[in-house]
């Protein structure tokens, strides 16, 4: 399906791209001051930071909405179904430098997009943030199609410490009918983990996030399985949820501390 025409109020946003402009979470710029507004009983303590080009991302992930042949605009779809504001790296970049000096930023975590631009972008963006805020922990979750090895180290000489990974998908068949083959996607499940294994070997063990979903056709103990893989692989777990099924994602929310306890292992839960 091809992409529709953008509509004359949003053209402006095809000249706004990265790495000159970013999008940020909405919890993030209202953090930051650069939307009015106010986050009841809690504070927004990671910067989460968005990639923006005007053809969104040449991935087609079945779940995402920044999917290829997703209908509608980049403009008007959305990463994880909240708005994401756009707005000029460097002027975010000074933000984050005036929220580390009045009270410390958790961390800042840039995520790419799938796109030729996107690693010297990334690039590019982390060195933005770090030369005003060189004090603030920093993230990527990466696209690990557009990486290997040697930019594993460029990105980290660059000034982050914690790599995301997303794999999604618990097996390879899955993975391949949601982000591979099935879906005319560039994505393939064994260099996703060649990605996750070298970045695990440059940054560290328990430095590198895989993240997982939750409801895109596996078992319980297909995820339970995962789960204690990367255990064993030395890498950390985040999952969300992609089913109303709110009881099931308690579910394996349960199972976590005990895939944490050298006690157990994957045949005792």
């Amino acid at each position: 399906m091809a992409k529709v025409t953008v509509p004359s109020d949003l053209q402006a946003e095809q000249y706004q791209i990265s790495p000159d402009y970013v999008r940020i979470s909405m919890a993030a710029a209202i953090e930051l001051g650069l939307k009015p507004g106010r986050i009841n009983r809690c504070n927004c303590n990671c910067i989460n930071l968005l990639q923006n080009y005007p053809e969104g991302c040449y991935a087609n992930c079945t779940y995402c909405g920044l999917a290829r042949e997703r209908p509608g605009t980049p403009e008007e779809n959305t990463f994880i179904r909240v708005a994401w504001p756009l707005y000029p790296t460097d002027l975010v970049a000074e933000k984050i430098a005036e929220r580390e000096a009045n009270g410390g930023v958790g961390r800042v975590c840039i995520s790419q997009v799938q796109d030729h631009r996107a690693y010297d972008d990334l690039v590019d963006m982390i060195r933005r943030v770090k030369r005003p805020a060189p004090q603030v922990p920093m993230s990527a979750l990466v696209s690990a199609t557009t990486l290997n090895e040697e930019r594993l180290h460029v990105i980290k000489e660059a000034g982050v410490d914690i790599i995301g990974v997303g794999l999604d998908a618990v097996t390879e068949e899955l993975f391949e009918e949601t982000r591979g083959k099935g879906t005319k996607g560039p994505h393939n499940w064994e260099y996703h983990w060649r990605i996750v294994r070298a970045a695990r070997d440059i940054y560290g063990p328990m430095k590198v996030n895989c993240h997982i979903i939750v409801g895109l056709g596996e078992t319980d103990r297909e995820l339970v399985d995962m789960f204690f893989q990367l255990k064993e692989e030395q890498s950390q777990v985040i999952f969300s949820r992609s089913t109303p099924n709110l009881a099931r994602s308690c579910r394996i929310s349960l199972a976590l501390p005990f895939i944490g306890c050298d006690a157990f292992n994957s045949s005792s839960i």
